[in-house]
């Protein structure tokens, strides 16, 4: 699947969710840097501060 696609997949309706299973594995912190990048905020348990 061709990098940027994916947005097009869900807003046309072609997918119900898209599957990130590579990009995680290859990229741990993905979903945090994502969200930062669309002005998220991503909610860290106390515990886990240390790691992120």
């Amino acid at each position: 699947m061709q990098h940027g696609l994916q947005p097009d997949l869900l807003a046309n309706g072609e997918a119900d969710a898209v599957l990130l299973g590579l990009e995680l594995l290859r990229t741990p912190s993905w979903a945090r840097r994502t969200a930062r990048e669309l002005g998220g905020e991503v909610h860290v348990p106390e515990q886990y501060h240390r790691s992120v």
